[in-house]
C-alpha cells in the first residue's frame, strides 16, 4: 500500500489500540482489524526472516502517517494481535500468531546468550592479559 506524503510518524497503539478518546480506532479495527492485524502479522514474520531493524506500515491508506514498528515492539504488538483474534474467533491466525511469539521469545533469548557469552569472553580477554 503506498500513499502520496507522509506528514507525520505515528506510534502502532495510535492506530492499533482503541480508546475511549478515540472511537474511530475502534470501529477502524471492527471493520478492518482482521485484515490489519493478519498483514502485520506477516510483515513481522518478514522482518524477522531478513532481520530488518524496522518495518515501515500504513495502517489506512486515507491517512498521511506511517508506523515504524522496530524489533523491540514486536511482542507487544503480537500479543495485541493475538487478543483481537481470540476476540473476533479467529482461530487459526491465533495458531499462526502464538507460533510467531514463540519465534519471537526464542530470538530474544538467544540474542541475550550471544550478548552474555560476548561479555564472558571479553571478561576472559582480561584475564588473561
Amino acid at each position: 500500500m503506498f500513499i502520496d506524503r507522509v506528514d507525520r510518524i505515528a506510534d502502532w497503539k495510535d492506530y492499533l489500540v482503541p480508546s475511549k478518546e478515540n472511537r474511530r480506532v475502534e470501529r477502524f479495527l471492527n471493520s478492518h482489524g482482521v485484515h490489519v492485524f493478519t498483514g502485520l502479522v506477516s510483515s513481522i514474520e518478514s522482518a524477522m526472516e531478513i532481520k530488518a531493524d524496522r518495518l515501515h506500515v500504513v495502517i489506512h491508506p486515507n491517512v498521511s502517517s506511517i508506523v515504524i514498528i522496530k524489533p523491540h515492539n514486536y511482542l507487544d504488538i503480537l500479543k495485541h494481535a493475538l487478543q483481537f483474534f481470540k476476540e473476533k474467533e479467529e482461530y487459526e491466525m491465533c495458531a499462526t500468531t502464538v507460533k510467531l511469539i514463540d519465534k519471537v521469545k526464542e530470538f530474544r533469548t538467544k540474542k541475550i546468550e550471544n550478548m552474555k557469552n560476548m561479555i564472558d569472553e571479553l571478561k576472559d580477554g582480561e584475564h588473561k592479559e
